[in-house]
């Protein structure tokens, strides 16, 4: 259930959500370290936090939850596109200086997503290059790697979710597609599957 459910209609929580999240929350005490979230609303921000806390507190992974829905400031002459296109060149130039480990979900566009839906089989939900994802001239250029993630229709019923790599790290070692069994109840995956729907 979405935090808004466990706050607004928590009568519709059941003892197997409690239990699935009473575990999470053990899973999560025992990770080193801490997890940190917070809001804000243009890279730049998120950017200032991390100056202003990473001797402190060392961080090694920066999560953005969306980067392409930052806010982003035009420069003059210059498209929204580009200016999102400017935050991922700024997201790379970051991880690498940093070597902090960068991710950020990237939409798919509505060809990438018909394409991946016209597939068939074994192909079906698979995302074969970076040109089925939005700024995907960024993505391409500016990511070290990029999964696409495919948990609709009869996946989604059968709690499946295909991973395919449109784009395989620079050390060339890739995969076609993957699928992963996804918790009913916590969403999370729980095993590596073998079988195809």
């Amino acid at each position: 259930p979405s935090l808004v459910q466990w706050f607004a209609t928590p009568a519709e929580i059941t003892p197997e959500n409690q239990i699935a999240k009473d575990e999470a929350v053990e899973a999560w005490r025992k990770l080193p370290g801490t997890i940190e979230v917070i809001q804000k609303e243009t890279l730049a921000e998120v950017m200032e936090y991390y100056e202003a806390h990473k001797a402190q507190k060392q961080f090694s992974v920066l999560a953005v939850d969306y980067g392409a829905h930052l806010k982003v400031t035009l420069r003059r002459g210059e498209s929204e596109h580009d200016a999102h296109k400017r935050d991922f060149e700024e997201l790379q130039a970051f991880a690498l200086r940093e070597a902090v480990l960068t991710l950020t979900p990237l939409q798919a566009n509505r060809e990438g997503m018909k394409l991946a839906k016209a597939g068939e089989g074994e192909d079906e939900g698979v995302f074969v290059d970076c040109n089925a994802v939005e700024w995907y001239s960024a993505a391409s250029q500016g990511m070290d790697l990029v999964l696409g993630c495919w948990y609709r229709d009869e996946f989604k019923k059968n709690d499946i979710m295909r991973v395919s790599c449109p784009k395989p790290p620079r050390s060339g070692i890739g995969f076609h597609k993957v699928d992963l069994r996804v918790d009913p109840i916590t969403r999370r995956v729980r095993e590596v599957m073998t079988r195809v729907l």
